[in-house]
């Protein structure tokens, strides 16, 4: 089930940026600035790749 949360996330994020901004303020809420900043960073590294790898797939 976590795996299934984890993976909605992802594609929620991929599909609508800028409205996951408040997702992911509530989502981070209880963690310091140095963790909200590497959590923000790997989580734009993944949707860059699954935008490349659909990209490249569709095309």
């Amino acid at each position: 089930m976590i795996d299934f949360v984890a993976t909605f996330i992802v594609f929620f994020a991929v599909i609508d940026p800028v409205g996951t901004v408040p997702v992911f303020i509530a989502v981070t809420r209880g963690f310091d600035t140095k963790a909200k900043r590497k959590i923000a960073l790997i989580s734009s590294a993944v949707a860059a790749l699954v935008l490349l790898f659909l990209w490249r797939w569709v095309s």
